[in-house]
């Protein structure tokens, strides 16, 4: 009778080929009932016990695997409770750098992709710091979002004609009406 799935022959002892499945344990046992014999011709110990030394459960390796092992639960359930609600990813019109409205002033156009993480449904309002003199078309709009729904906001910044020369850095805040707040970095480009 074949037992083993890797058809390695227990006489010749320990194999590394053994995937440690168990079918020859049960397999001798029941054999060994049958024949009268004392169970444990195989069975699952460790080559110290074979050799009538002694077994330690506790050794570094297991105090270190357990002290692994803690450590990543514990940074995962930091992870969890620590998460932040709110993501912002900036991401800035691809078709043109810049564009010249028919006032002379100089607009930009970005997509917001706002993700609501939380429960809860929210409304966020998007601001921008860091650039005088250039505002928000879409000023004051609000942004509901169900619980955990992912907006995409087109929005559109502008500079009165002459004060946007080259590249200048900017933050889009986004904040929601629980106070969460999300900043991230972007830059408004004008003639050179």
């Amino acid at each position: 009778m074949q037992v083993c799935p890797t058809g390695i022959d227990i006489r010749n002892g320990l194999q590394y080929e053994c995937i440690a499945c168990g079918a020859c344990v049960d397999a001798c046992d029941s054999v060994m009932d049958r024949i009268g014999y004392p169970r444990g011709l195989i069975r699952n110990t460790t080559q110290n016990a074979l050799e009538g030394k002694r077994s330690r459960v506790i050794r570094p390796r297991v105090l270190i695997y357990g002290a692994l092992l803690l450590a990543t639960f514990i940074g995962f359930a930091w992870g969890i409770f620590n998460r932040t609600p709110l993501i912002l990813d900036v991401i800035r019109d691809r078709n043109a750098l810049y564009r010249t409205a028919a006032d002379g002033s100089i607009e930009n156009g970005y997509t917001l992709r706002i993700v609501n993480k939380d429960t809860v449904a929210r409304s966020f309002t998007v601001r921008i710091e860091g650039a005088e003199g250039i505002v928000l078309v879409e000023s004051g709009a609000t942004h509901p979002a169900a619980a955990e729904e992912v907006l995409t906001v087109p929005v559109t910044l502008r500079a009165p004609a002459g004060l946007a020369k080259g590249r200048i850095d900017l933050r889009v805040v986004v904040e929601s009406d629980a106070g969460v707040q999300a900043i991230e970095e972007t830059r408004f480009f004008g003639p050179f």
